[in-house]
């Protein structure tokens, strides 16, 4: 009965030394599958880091690639903007030589439109002689003035239409204004023709003494304001 005792007692042990080599053993397994687990994440961080980089150089090709698309583009944009502000230019002094041709061929009608340089009269004497003469005169010169009247104040508000697409930094606009201005103050037939058609002329109420400083771009040129013909009582518009 002893002996069978430590039989039994031996093989319990022997039963608990294999469990306890299967734990190990069962433990190794596992270190060296998280193991090749571990390598394998490694190659394949290492291949998703390699796809990355690759992607954000790509990324900064295109970005790099696209922007000097841009940069031509808005290079042949801005050649495209100076070549039609020329052109605009051009036209401006095109309309407005029609009225200097109609003063050519018709001298005699010259204070009706602008006064004389270095004359001694002011703007309100000049106007209430031009415009007292206009009442005196022929038909003929009557039609001839108004015709010579209502091409200026096309012209006038067909600038006005196109201010914004001259070069603004140059001033350019604000020298045809001032222009326009004077024309506007020298010229009583002008400024009753535009007063007769408000609705015809969007330069007619610009043209006014309240509003006119109100139409310059930027700040090359600008004009204080003044008394002038159109403005008898003296009276400043708002800066």
């Amino acid at each position: 009965m002893g002996r069978i005792t430590a039989i039994v007692i031996r093989v319990n042990k022997h039963a608990n030394l294999c469990a306890q080599w299967g734990t190990v053993l069962s433990a190794l397994g596992t270190m060296a599958a998280l193991a090749i687990a571990y390598e394998a994440f490694s190659v394949q961080n290492t291949q998703l880091k390699e796809q990355i980089d690759s992607q954000a150089k790509a990324s900064a090709d295109e970005r790099e690639r696209f922007q000097r698309q841009l940069d031509v583009q808005r290079k042949h944009l801005d050649q495209f903007v100076r070549a039609f502000q020329n052109q605009q230019t051009a036209t401006f002094y095109t309309q407005v030589y029609t009225t200097t041709r109609f003063l050519q061929d018709h001298p005699n009608l010259y204070d009706y439109f602008k006064r004389r340089p270095n004359g001694k009269e002011s703007a309100k004497e000049h106007s209430d002689r031009v415009k007292a003469r206009f009442e005196r005169a022929s038909s003929e010169e009557q039609a001839l003035v108004l015709i010579g009247v209502e091409s200026l104040a096309d012209f006038m508000d067909t600038a006005y239409a196109q201010r914004e697409t001259l070069r603004p930094e140059t001033g350019e606009w604000n020298t045809w204004w001032n222009y326009f201005v004077d024309c506007y103050d020298e010229n009583p037939i002008l400024r009753d023709f535009l007063a007769t058609n408000p609705d015809e002329y969007t330069v007619a109420e610009m043209l006014k003494p309240e509003h006119r400083d109100q139409q310059y771009v930027g700040d090359a040129h600008r004009r204080k304001g003044r008394i002038s013909a159109g403005n008898p009582l003296g009276l400043l518009p708002r800066l």
